[in-house]
């Protein structure tokens, strides 16, 4: 086509025009380090036979192994993320399959407060000794007062007719100074302090 068009002529030469070519980088990447995210004890050798059937070049030295990374590979990154990029590349030509299964060393999230660690701690201490724990709700009706067996008068909250739970043991609620737990609103029942509204706890 060049040479029928008009003034078109042939050029002298080659003519070589490209883009920016990617240079194949280099990683050192540490043996130890392979075999810890690994769990392997793979050798210098074993490591190049590994990289070398898919196009990277590997010269093993002391405790390491000089990568070389083909430019058809950019998912490889430079040091130091390229170890971890190498490595993977490694266990996938090793086989996930033969790799021992371990459970993550990393700490878990969460745990107990020093608190809670010593609140059971009490607890199963009391369990040995032959204590037994129970719980009743803070505020109790007529009838569940009258089987617990508690005697004596008893503090009648303001929205008794909604809680439907409404006596309040005297004995363990004297000397608090108030008892004004607040009324239920949009369904959902709200009481006021523990601390101050505290009664019928069973008694072991």
């Amino acid at each position: 086509m060049a040479l029928t068009s008009h003034g078109a002529r042939t050029a002298r030469g080659t003519l070589d025009v490209r883009s920016h070519v990617p240079e194949p980088i280099q990683v050192l990447v540490p043996l130890a380090r392979v075999n810890v995210l690994l769990g392997t004890s793979l050798s210098g050798d074993q490591v190049a036979s590994l990289l070398e059937p898919m196009g990277f070049g590997a010269e093993p030295t002391h405790g390491t192994v000089l990568v070389t990374v083909p430019t058809n590979r950019p998912d490889i990154r430079p040091a130091p993320h390229g170890i971890a990029d190498i490595t993977e590349e490694i266990g996938r030509a090793y086989g996930y399959a033969r790799l021992d299964r371990r459970q993550p060393a990393w700490p878990a999230v969460g745990g107990l407060t020093e608190r809670q660690r010593q609140r059971r701690l009490l607890r199963q201490v009391l369990a040995g000794l032959g204590a037994s724990e129970a719980w009743t709700p803070t505020f109790v009706s007529d009838e569940d007062h009258r089987l617990i067996g508690l005697e004596g008068p008893a503090i009648r909250v303001a929205n008794s007719s909604q809680l439907k739970r409404r006596g309040c043991d005297d004995r363990s609620c004297r000397g608090s100074s108030t008892h004004s737990p607040t009324t239920r609103t949009a369904g959902k029942r709200a009481f006021g302090s523990s601390r101050s509204a505290r009664c019928s706890r069973t008694r072991t």
